[in-house]
């Protein structure tokens, strides 16, 4: 019965890869806060216009 600690562990390991797996971003767009990944600055103003129409909806 020395082992039943660790068969815990792993089937709480398992049960959190479950969880892990099966969540997905629920807003679908960057976080507050996160510049935007773009390569020149006219592209990144176009990306902030875009959150910016996105969050007035």
């Amino acid at each position: 019965m020395k082992v039943v600690p660790a068969f815990l562990l792993v089937a709480a390991g398992a049960v959190g890869l479950v969880a892990v797996l099966f969540t997905r971003e629920p807003a679908g767009r960057t976080l507050l806060g996160e510049r935007p990944a773009a390569t020149d600055r006219a592209e990144a103003q176009q990306r902030v216009e875009e959150e910016r129409d996105q969050e007035r909806d």
